[in-house]
């Protein structure tokens, strides 16, 4: 799950780079919007890797917001009518974020197991 996330993060930044690049570097410009998704992700990669539970749900809703906004963004434009960037993204961005989102649920019980397993002890 967290490598699945942490390859969404990726995913996000060669898109964030890549505006970056096409608005000629001026920071002024730069597509912000991108950078929350990768701040969150490594944020909830984190938790995870320290078994908090909310790490889980935080890269659920990330790879649920960037499911929806992936398939919105098919939907309203197409597919040809996308750069490398876009493709990208969407074709590796789509099945990155649905195995993180069924990944969740047993992620959950995992660590609900693992909290079980602290307190009895």
């Amino acid at each position: 799950m967290v490598v699945a996330a942490g390859a969404l993060a990726v995913l996000s930044a060669v898109k964030f780079l890549y505006l970056l690049a096409e608005g000629g570097f001026d920071i002024a410009k730069a597509p912000v919007v991108f950078l929350v998704p990768i701040v969150a992700i490594v944020v909830g990669g984190l938790l995870v890797l320290r078994g908090r539970r909310s790490g889980v749900w935080l890269l659920g809703v990330v790879a649920l917001g960037l499911l929806i906004k992936l398939v919105s963004a098919i939907v309203q434009r197409g597919l040809e009518q996308q750069n490398w960037a876009d493709a990208l993204l969407v074709f590796a961005g789509v099945p990155l974020s649905i195995l993180v989102l069924v990944a969740v649920p047993g992620a959950v019980r995992q660590s609900d197991s693992r909290s079980e397993a602290h307190s009895s002890g």
